[in-house]
């Protein structure tokens, strides 16, 4: 079986924003392990100055901005599949970047993120094109490319030229690349030739393979765990805030004031495990790779055995040379872990200082372990 296509790794921000043609779609990238993004459609438009796809998704009468990507454009203009990097510093190193991302939701704040590391945006086609004066698209290009209206993908908007502002079809690629690496293969018509006794060989390889792909579905598990564990904190938090407003005296403000310090504490504590949640899925799925590599070595190493017509073509040694990269890369990467293991203790050990604050101060009625548990 083919491999299947890793996601893109994201040490920072936002690295890669995928469209998905299928319900429910969503966005996949970073910010994911930490806020919902999925969404209903897309809308991109285009003025003057600066381009923006909102990806929008339906709120009672309203909409929630799930996330929108904007580029300025000074200095460079819209041709189609030109790329538009997020990441660039506009007047010197010391300038805005080009790029900015941002979330508007109903009941939340509107939410500028953190600089971009690397971004680029592609456009499909440029404002104008094929589009008549109102913005609609031309009949002939309707039959033409009549997949550019399905559901699945962008429908072309409705727009007024005289105010110079057009929705136009995106694909927003940041740096998505879906080629494996370690990907090196052998063609399934020599495995196909092979004996069943030498079918029987490959067993080890494959549940190897089997238990990798166990443990990156585990990994993304703990993830979405962790996720939900962030947003009851919050809660959390947000609870005992209200409660200290609330309070009647003295002693209930100060056990108030220690149910917030707890609960800011184990927000930062849940945020540094997410990060090192992040970093060992990561890792998981360069393991996986691996095992995908020996997975190929070993059916090499079967066809060659047998004799199989073609497999002396192959040269063994550029197999091996692939396994003993991924595998260094993988002990590289889970050494590269001991920083974010040691934010991780270091906020957790201080959540149990306040736990245990909280629980001497309500007698175990709060914050005991014998009460909740994570």
């Amino acid at each position: 079986m083919p491999p299947p296509c890793p996601r893109p790794r994201a040490p920072t921000l936002l690295l890669t924003l995928l469209l998905s043609a299928c319900a429910p779609r969503t966005l996949e990238g970073s910010v994911t392990e930490y806020l919902d993004l999925t969404y209903d459609r897309a809308e991109a438009q285009a003025a003057n100055n600066e381009v923006t796809v909102s990806f929008l998704r339906p709120r009672g009468e309203g909409e929630d901005i799930q996330l929108k990507v904007a580029a300025r454009l000074e200095g460079i203009s819209l041709e189609p599949r030109a790329a538009i990097d997020l990441a660039q510093r506009m007047g010197g190193t010391t300038g805005p970047q080009r790029g900015a991302v941002s979330r508007g939701v109903l009941e939340e704040p509107v939410r500028q993120f953190p600089e971009i590391a690397r971004g680029e945006a592609h456009l499909r086609r440029v404002p104008g094109l094929g589009e008549d004066r109102h913005g609609r698209v031309a009949p002939h290009l309707r039959q033409r490319h009549r997949r550019l209206l399905r559901p699945d993908h962008f429908r072309p908007f409705r727009g007024d030229r005289s105010m110079k502002r057009t929705v136009l079809p995106f694909l927003l690629l940041l740096t998505a690349a879906c080629g494996p690496r370690y990907g090196m293969r052998v063609p399934d018509k020599l495995v196909a030739k092979l004996p069943y006794e030498s079918r029987i060989e490959l067993l080890e390889s494959e549940n190897d393979l089997a238990l990798a792909i166990d443990k990156v579905d585990e990994a993304s598990n703990e993830i979405l765990r962790a996720r939900e564990a962030i947003r009851r904190a919050k809660s959390r938090e947000q609870a005992a805030e209200d409660e200290e407003k609330r309070a009647p005296d003295a002693s209930s403000r100060e056990v108030a004031k220690l149910a917030i310090e707890e609960a800011r504490a184990r927000v930062e504590y849940l945020r540094a495990k997410q990060r090192l949640n992040v970093a060992l899925r990561d890792v998981e799925e360069l393991a996986m790779r691996c095992a995908f590599a020996r997975f190929e070595l070993a059916r090499l190493q079967a066809a060659r055995k047998a004799k199989v017509e073609g497999s002396e073509k192959l040269d063994p040694k550029k197999y091996e040379t692939q396994v003993s990269g991924c595998e260094g890369e993988v002990k590289a990467e889970r050494g590269a872990l001991a920083a974010d293991t040691a934010q991780e203790k270091t906020a957790r050990e201080a959540w149990e200082v306040k736990k245990a604050a909280l629980s001497k101060k309500t007698f175990d009625a709060r914050a005991s372990p014998y009460v909740e548990n994570l």
